[in-house]
């Protein structure tokens, strides 16, 4: 497969999950924009509710002590026919002549919808409730008897009621308690004036108790607003916002109230937002595709050479050079992986001869060393060979000559070895051959070759061609796998060659 048409493929997959990333995006931007409109509507929810909640409850208050502004409160008035007087006597008909008549007062103001009077032991009179359910007022008058004027909420006649309640006194001792109500589905439908939400009241079975709207009982809706957490929920195809209104009933009788938002059409408008953005910058993507592409087709070439030069330098080759020109990203690529291969060049090569540098050839042989160590069949020799008599060259002839010397002898020993073998120079005129796979014979083979080759080479100095001759020491890894001693074993043998008279390979 082409290098473009991977790339090609490369850049579509890395489309497709940047498709993919900003669809997610998209989820999790919704969600975050949901849990804030969710957190928005709460907050405006609750807001909305304590400020109807505090004004029932301040009206109820004001109305505590005076059922009409400016007249004194009947619950002030002392005699034998004052309301106090019948609370005392606990007698219905006295009660229903002398509160009565305030009661109907408030009633017809909307400011209650039911009063109840208490003492510890029972109910002595009530207007506006069922009286089998009264006794969940004896339960809260256990609890608040001798408190001053309170607000709670309580489940009474299966609604749910807010009273504001409060002591009657006579000679500073506490003869009744008095219970304003009003339903709370009068709030309710305040909150659904002032949010623009349905609201939905439910018991803990999931009985309906209130509702603004005859639609809302499906199992979903009901099962978010029990639930006690903000959600949005589909219904068909439909989408409700859901929040609660956070009410404590005074006996822990467990009440719901849901807020429910149709955002069918916003929904919908985000949708149709998100979609479009998403196409845009697909087909942004998809531009920039096809432009690359045109980029790529047009100067593709140094790209493949660069390609090659990197397939070669991770083989050791460093002899291929980035081919063609290019502009743009393609061909900073090209440039950087040729001065790639001329620092590696330059930093494993001897600068005069173009040789393997000795930092070169120890690495591979350290190499070779560890495969040894792995597989024993794995044999490699080495071979120390040294120019005879070449300080005789620099003294008579000059350092320069010194340098053609030394780089005719590399010409020379490439010629005549393997590829799979390396010859560097390892130091001044010394140079380090790595011979893969042989044993010491076979290497002694390679060091003679090496030796005649340089041996027929001549060099013209003076107007005369001078003979070069080398020494060369030859080892095997299997008379010692430590290359310290391998290098010390092959350089002891080539000094043997030096005392025998030169111009040698010596194995033994």
């Amino acid at each position: 497969m082409l290098l473009r048409t991977r790339l090609n493929i490369i850049f579509l997959f890395v489309l497709a999950l940047i498709g993919i990333s900003l669809f997610s995006t998209s989820f999790f931007i919704s969600n975050y924009v949901n849990n804030r409109v969710l957190d928005s509507e709460v907050n405006g929810s609750e807001a909305i509710w304590n400020k109807i909640e505090l004004n029932s409850y301040e009206k109820m208050a004001f109305y505590a002590y005076d059922d009409i502004p400016g007249k004194p409160s009947i619950w002030r008035l002392r005699g034998k026919r004052s309301p106090i007087e019948a609370v005392r006597s606990k007698d219905k008909r006295t009660l229903n002549r002398t509160i009565g008549p305030m009661f109907d007062n408030l009633k017809k103001s909307k400011i209650l919808d039911f009063l109840i009077i208490s003492n510890v032991d029972e109910i002595i009179f009530n207007k506006g409730t069922e009286e089998k359910n009264l006794n969940k007022i004896l339960k809260v008058s256990e609890t608040i008897y001798k408190e001053k004027i309170n607000s709670l909420f309580l489940k009474i006649d299966n609604k749910l009621a807010h009273i504001v309640n409060f002591p009657i006194y006579v000679n500073a001792r506490i003869v009744g308690r008095v219970y304003y109500g009003k339903w709370i589905e009068s709030l309710l439908e305040e909150i659904k004036e002032s949010s623009k939400n349905e609201v939905i009241i439910l018991d803990s079975k999931k009985e309906i108790l209130f509702s603004t709207d005859n639609k809302l009982d499906i199992e979903e809706i009901k099962n978010i607003a029990i639930e006690g957490s903000p959600d949005i929920a589909k219904v068909g195809n439909f989408h409700f916002l859901i929040s609660q209104i956070k009410v404590k009933e005074h006996l822990n009788d467990q009440v719901f109230i849901g807020l429910i938002k149709d955002i069918t059409n916003i929904r919908k408008k985000e949708f149709v937002t998100s979609t479009l953005i998403i196409s845009t910058i697909i087909l942004f993507l998809l531009i920039t595709a096809g432009l690359i592409n045109l980029l790529l087709y047009k100067n593709f070439k140094p790209l493949y050479s660069a390609i090659d030069v990197l397939n070669g330098l991770s083989k050791g080759k460093t002899d291929r050079k980035v081919e063609g020109n290019a502009t743009g990203e393609v061909g900073q690529i090209a440039n950087a992986v040729e001065a790639f291969r001329r620092s590696i060049i330059s930093a494993n090569t001897d600068a005069l001869t173009g040789l393997p540098n000795r930092r070169n050839i120890m690495a591979k042989i350290e190499e070779a060393a560890e495969d040894y160590k792995t597989n024993k069949s794995n044999k490699f020799s080495i071979i120390i060979s040294d120019i005879d008599n070449f300080k005789k060259f620099n003294d008579t002839f000059g350092h320069n000559a010194g340098d053609d010397v030394l780089k005719s002898v590399a010409i020379s020993a490439r010629k005549v070895i393997r590829d799979r073998d390396v010859y560097a120079r390892y130091g001044g005129e010394e140079f380090l051959t790595l011979v893969n796979n042989s044993d010491k014979n076979s290497a002694y083979l390679v060091a003679e070759r090496i030796r005649k080759a340089i041996e027929e080479t001549k060099i013209h100095l003076e107007g005369e061609d001078r003979k070069i001759t080398v020494t060369l020491g030859v080892a095997s890894v299997d008379e010692s796998d430590h290359i310290s001693s391998l290098l010390e074993l092959a350089d002891q043998r080539l000094y043997e060659g030096k005392k025998r008279g030169k111009n040698i390979s010596v194995k033994e």
